[in-house]
């Protein structure tokens, strides 16, 4: 169950994500291309939020398997981390241009996109979870039309 959390909190939620702001973009808000949109705060804030929805249905939907979910955040850090070391000491990147890299969108670096963002998604989802299962109220199966069947 670990191993599906981990793939619903980082590529899951980024494929989401996606599917959300291209669809956002196919309605018609404003004149928004895909090219300027992605890298804006507006488009990272969806992510964010998309990761902790989905957090949080997962944990009120399945609350036994919530806990598990809790360190799907590790994963991605230790994947950050390597990347980080990889860019700075076999591509001989500076440590702050790489950190620049990776905590600031620009139009040039799709590496906080791809990394960052998925990072951040993976600590939203875990908090969505913890926000389900401290939230959960108590009640019984009749009386919360929102929760997911059992």
């Amino acid at each position: 169950m670990a191993v599906a959390h981990q793939l619903v909190a980082t590529p899951g939620t980024l494929v989401l994500g996606f599917v959300v702001v291209f669809a956002l973009i196919r309605l018609g808000w404003g004149h928004l291309s895909t090219a300027a949109f992605l890298p804006s705060l507006l488009t990272n804030l969806l992510f964010l939020g998309v990761a902790l929805a989905i957090g949080y249905g997962v944990s009120r939907c399945f609350p036994d398997s919530a806990g598990l979910g809790y360190w799907s955040w590790a994963l991605p850090t230790i994947g950050l981390l390597l990347n980080i070391w990889y860019e700075a000491s076999f591509l001989n990147e500076s440590l702050m241009g790489e950190l620049r890299k990776l905590l600031s969108p620009n139009d040039v670096s799709l590496e906080f996109e791809f990394v960052t963002v998925p990072w951040l998604q993976s600590f939203f989802y875990s908090f969505g979870l913890y926000l389900g299962v401290r939230f959960s109220p108590v009640h019984s199966d009749n009386e919360d039309p929102l929760t997911c069947p059992r």
